[in-house]
């Protein structure tokens, strides 16, 4: 069976810059992987590369068996990879659920499932059905964040990258991103035999899988 996420070598970076160095990575699909490492350290590079918004220099990238080596981010999206990007990328003048259907507009495998996942959006994050009618930029920096992941979730993806999952959550309130609660959805989710999930993650807080500098490391599974 195809891996999620298959990387092979992979070299990226920015102009005269290389960021990654021959980097290697092996997700089974349903794993919940977290990337971690200062800042500088190629987590942000990674996710890009993986996604299309940079190109790639060598190496290859693979999602549960179809190539993603020098293809469009649009092109990407389409093969349902999601990404929540650095900084959230919201609409401000949009309201939230403007702002969540967004995410499956242009896609047709998204629209066909987008009453499904809108519910599971609302699901994993009521405060977000409270809001629907609320414009995006008038939100707090944790709501944001459940923007940003719930407009992901709405493009149907089978692998989801989320750059910063805790940026502006409050450590002692996740806000539904982390805890226990959406935990719980989560299963509950998976209970109703709906398609399984992958998810990689890069963040700051001390989990699994550490990054220096873009150096090359081999990791396979958890």
């Amino acid at each position: 069976m195809s891996k999620a996420l298959d990387i092979e070598r992979l070299r990226a970076g920015y102009g005269k810059i290389t960021v990654l160095w021959e980097i290697d990575l092996h997700v089974e699909a349903g794993e919940l992987v977290t990337i971690i490492g200062a800042n500088g350290a190629g987590k942000t590079t990674l996710l890009r590369a993986i996604s299309g918004l940079i190109p790639t220099r060598t190496g290859s990238v693979s999602a549960f068996g179809n190539r993603l080596t020098g293809l469009s981010a649009a092109r990407v999206v389409r093969s349902q990879v999601g990404h929540v990007p650095e900084g959230r990328q919201l609409f401000p003048l949009m309201t939230v659920g403007e702002n969540l259907e967004s995410g499956a507009e242009y896609l047709p495998h998204a629209r066909a499932n987008a009453k499904r996942n809108r519910a599971f959006v609302y699901e994993l994050f009521p405060r977000l059905e409270e809001r629907r009618g609320q414009l995006a930029g008038t939100l707090s920096g944790g709501e944001r964040q459940m923007v940003a992941i719930g407009r992901a979730l709405m493009s149907n993806p089978r692998l989801l990258l989320v750059d910063e999952p805790s940026l502006g959550l409050s450590p002692s309130r996740p806000y539904g991103v982390q805890g226990p609660q959406a935990h719980q959805r989560r299963r509950r989710y998976r209970r109703a035999g709906r398609a399984e999930r992958t998810a990689v993650a890069a963040d700051r807080r001390p989990r699994l899988r550490p990054r220096e500098r873009g150096d090359r490391q081999r990791r396979h599974g958890p």
